[in-house]
């Protein structure tokens, strides 16, 4: 499968853009008829899929990802302190940018450098 460049750009535009109140890692919500918080998942839902009753693999294939990247995406592991910077489930809206500008330039699903790098001085 090839990833979806321009989908990605664009939602790591979106979700820039975002109040830090509407990225909600942990939960998907596919309330699309308010302006409710979202995961990565939940926001490309709103963005790009159109059937009815979606399943996350029609988001990841919206995005041009394998399950196993859709999964690193919107489920990301999280193993405890120590083994990560900071928890991914607990991503601002430029941490999960950061990880989509990531996948766009590496393919890869990188949140522990997403995170690690967001906390980094400027």
């Amino acid at each position: 499968m090839t990833i979806n460049r321009e989908r990605i750009r664009e939602l790591r535009d979106h979700i820039a853009d975002l109040p830090a109140d509407k990225l909600n890692m942990r939960t998907w919500s596919r309330n699309h008829s308010c302006d409710t918080a979202a995961c990565i998942g939940g926001w490309a839902e709103r963005l790009f899929v159109t059937v009815d009753h979606p399943w996350s693999a029609d988001t990841y294939d919206a995005l041009g990802l394998t399950g196993a990247q859709g999964t690193a995406l919107c489920y990301p592991e999280y193993r405890g302190p120590g083994e990560a910077p900071e928890n991914p489930y607990s991503a601002t809206p430029t941490q999960a940018a950061r990880v989509l500008d990531i996948l766009d330039k590496t393919g890869e699903v990188r949140w522990d450098l997403a995170m690690a790098e967001a906390l980094e001085p400027a």
